[in-house]
């Protein structure tokens, strides 16, 4: 008898763990969405801070594969990027996000995302002509 109650604690036990895990990974869209925001605002005063604000909101989406908070966020970290002509880490970002895209995104985050990563190939185009 004591041996079935402690397998039921167990049980329970982990059960209660894999809750709290599971209610800790869940995706804040909205804190998302304000980080990538603030990004965008600062972007031409303070790089560095775009950046991390960029990173965190990148960080968080992770949670929430396939969301437009997902795609948002990795089009902020792109804009960084953008900014300083560090046109590699564009394509290291978007171009996994274009391969695994399943086809629920939304008409203006596809075309941000393919803006983005062609504009990056044609900069690397260019510096390669001029070489």
């Amino acid at each position: 008898m004591n041996n079935v109650k402690k397998l039921l604690l167990i049980v329970f036990a982990t059960f209660f763990l894999t809750q709290i895990s599971n209610a800790q990974s869940t995706c804040d869209t909205i804190y998302i969405n304000k980080l990538c925001r603030e990004s965008k605002k600062v972007i031409t005063n303070d790089l560095t801070k775009a950046q991390s604000l960029a990173n965190e909101a990148v960080n968080l989406s992770k949670n929430c594969p396939n969301s437009n908070s997902y795609y948002l966020a990795n089009i902020s970290l792109a804009n960084i990027y953008y900014q300083k002509e560090n046109n590699d880490s564009i394509i290291d970002i978007l171009l996994p996000i274009i391969k695994t895209f399943n086809g629920k995104l939304n008409n203006i985050l596809y075309g941000k995302i393919y803006h983005k990563l062609s504009g990056a190939y044609i900069d690397i185009m260019k510096l390669e002509e001029g070489l």
